[in-house]
């Protein structure tokens, strides 16, 4: 059986789904580590501190940061991630993970570049 990509999901949803909607600048991003997969396939774990710029759903204020995680590719069918990359800014859409404490992004489709970053390259060295 194949799995698909969910469809992109409307504006709406994204705010009804998402506990933060926020535009923010990416201070900086971290490997964190290895997610180790059955056949020995490891993808970088990777988080990001986000500076919010402007709140417009949620409990964030205005120049605080909040930490965003992401599982890097490579991907299975029906999965998806969504990067930050030093320098970029974005209007995301995030849910928060108590057991991460930490936001995740809501979708695939929950992040819009306002401004991008001088590169995309990630960090390649991880604990």
């Amino acid at each position: 059986m194949a799995w698909a990509v969910e469809p992109p999901l409307s504006q709406q949803e994204l705010e009804r789904r998402s506990d933060l909607v926020a535009e923010v600048r990416v201070l900086d991003v971290v490997c964190t580590g290895y997610k180790y997969e059955k056949r020995r396939e490891r993808r970088a774990k990777y988080h990001a501190r986000l500076q919010i710029l402007e709140v417009k759903k949620g409990k964030a204020a205005v120049g605080e940061t909040v930490i965003v995680h992401w599982t890097e590719g490579p991907l299975k069918s029906g999965e998806w991630s969504v990067g930050y990359y030093p320098g970029e800014e974005a209007l995301t859409h995030l849910v928060w993970s108590p057991e991460d404490r930490a936001y995740s992004t809501t979708s695939w489709n929950a992040k819009y570049e306002l401004k991008p970053a001088k590169s995309t390259e990630l960090p390649k060295k991880c604990p």
